[in-house]
């Protein structure tokens, strides 16, 4: 479950602290080493580094890392989903002063941050730091957090242009908000072949590449797939394929239970690189918008929609275009 820690340990304060965020001065007369939170170019960002404090302790931290490949991935681990790094690097280029404090105001943001602070470091390739700021308690309007740069004099009121929301919401340090939930590279130019066996009674069938390249057989089977069936069924390999999310700590001890009986479709990608991926997939009675399933290896519980699934959970009648 993604418990937003952050914001449980920044929001220590009751309402009414943020009384110091009334008229401060104008940002024309800061010195712009207080102020200069944006990222001028992201594309040089090679590491980000968020920790998160607590009076002083470390209380949870992780690595996002690029890899030689231009992808990221989380604490040298796993992929991250790029959508959601594309959008940290974006709030990272685009954050902006919003208010600058009142002198009260600068020194009760610093008791805070001193109190709890979200720690987020920006390095290049070569390890050289190229922003260092703290990001404490959200604003009482629901807008905006509270942040100071490293080695700055005074904390400051930082927003996003057009983000509805907490700065920090783009911040988690929960380790499945950043995962890539890939299922399998589903692009067509990609793919070998692909296999579906049914234990509901559905005909499994077996599509691969032939000696070509280019055309579709069943390899175990002697006829051929239907010349308009098959270019429906190829179109809808487009892109790559997730599932819907990480469901282990919704459903403790339901993996277990699943693994100790047959799934009732299997799933068998392989890549033209050589790749193969299997994907067990067990119907829901509770949601028949969606399996419960895993990647054979990987073995963490997923949710997979049907939308996303069932376009490729085809049977050897369909590709033939009528009944066998």
């Amino acid at each position: 479950m993604r418990s937003n820690l952050i914001l449980l340990a920044l929001i220590i304060v009751g309402i009414g602290v943020w009384i110091f965020f009334l008229a401060g001065r104008d940002q024309s007369s800061v010195d712009p080493e207080n102020i200069e939170f944006a990222v001028t170019d992201t594309s040089a960002v090679y590491t980000i580094h968020l920790s998160l404090y607590s009076k002083g302790e470390l209380n949870k931290s992780l690595a996002l890392l690029r890899t030689q490949e231009g992808s990221w991935s989380l604490n040298g681990q796993f992929t991250v989903f790029q959508p959601r790094m594309n959008q940290l690097l974006k709030v990272m280029h685009l954050i902006r002063v919003k208010e600058i404090l009142a002198p009260k105001g600068q020194a009760t943001g610093d008791e805070l941050l001193a109190s709890a602070n979200l720690h987020v470091e920006a390095f290049d390739r070569d390890g050289k730091t190229i922003k260092s700021y703290y990001i404490g308690s959200p604003a009482k309007n629901g807008q905006g957090n509270l942040m100071k740069l490293e080695g700055a004099e005074m904390p400051v009121v930082v927003e996003m242009p057009g983000l509805q929301g907490f700065v920090t919401n783009y911040y988690s340090l929960e380790p499945l908000f950043w995962r890539e939930n890939l299922l399998f590279d589903g692009r067509l130019d990609s793919l070998q072949s692909i296999a579906v066996d049914y234990n509901d009674g559905r005909t499994d069938f077996s599509l691969s590449r032939n000696i070509n390249g280019i055309d579709w057989d069943f390899p175990l089977d002697s006829r051929k797939p239907e010349a308009d069936a098959l270019k429906k069924y190829l179109a809808a390999f487009q892109g790559k394929v997730y599932a819907e999310s990480f469901a282990f700590e919704n459903y403790p001890g339901l993996y277990k239970e699943l693994s100790q009986r047959s799934p009732d479709i299997n799933v068998l990608v392989q890549n033209r690189n050589g790749k193969e991926t299997k994907i067990v997939l067990y119907k829901r009675s509770d949601n028949p918008n969606n399996y419960f399933g895993w990647i054979d290896g990987q073995d963490e519980l997923l949710t997979i929609q049907t939308f996303v699934i069932d376009k490729y959970l085809k049977t050897l009648e369909d590709l033939l275009g009528s009944p066998a």
